[in-house]
């Protein structure tokens, strides 16, 4: 069985219907106060514009797929992380953001599939102590304890 859990992004959809909102705006002051259409429709096009990229981006929001193999959280870039790795799993929370926290056996082997910037960085925080995967929890529509509690089920 798979898990799918998409985040939330009411918070982009608010910028979106702002921002396009505004550029509606500023087509009516142009259209009706300047009276000029060019400017009118050239701030239709680009509010249409926005809300259609901004409702793709909320389509594609980053998501957690979870089976009975493993667990894959594209954000991580480092693929699938298999049960077999796992170690543990516990729940940090820094400034108020939680994340889950897998530590795998050979952290390497998933560290080599990442670019060279991002391997770097995470290689920097390992050296300040950090020595997990670490699956960012805001905006997922999931209790993170419930979560937790099917990851060490699958662990054992």
């Amino acid at each position: 069985m798979q898990t799918v859990i998409k985040q939330n992004n009411g918070s982009n959809s608010l910028i979106v219907f702002i921002v396009a909102g505004s550029m509606l705006a500023g087509a009516y002051y142009c259209f009706h106060t300047l009276n000029d259409q060019l400017a009118a429709m050239g701030l239709l096009m680009l509010a249409a514009a926005i809300a259609i990229v901004g409702r793709n981006a909320e389509m594609d929001a980053p998501q957690i797929l979870i089976d009975e193999t493993g667990i894959f959280d594209e954000r991580l870039g480092v693929g699938k992380i298999f049960w077999d790795d796992v170690i543990d799993v516990h729940i940090e929370a820094v400034s108020g953001v939680r994340f889950l926290c897998l530590r795998v056996k050979d952290h390497n082997s998933y560290l080599n599939k990442l670019d060279y910037a991002r391997r770097r960085q995470i290689e920097q925080s390992r050296e300040l102590g950090f020595r997990r995967f670490n699956i960012d929890m805001r905006g997922l529509p999931i209790s993170l304890l419930d979560l937790k509690s099917q990851i060490e089920k699958r662990i054992v």
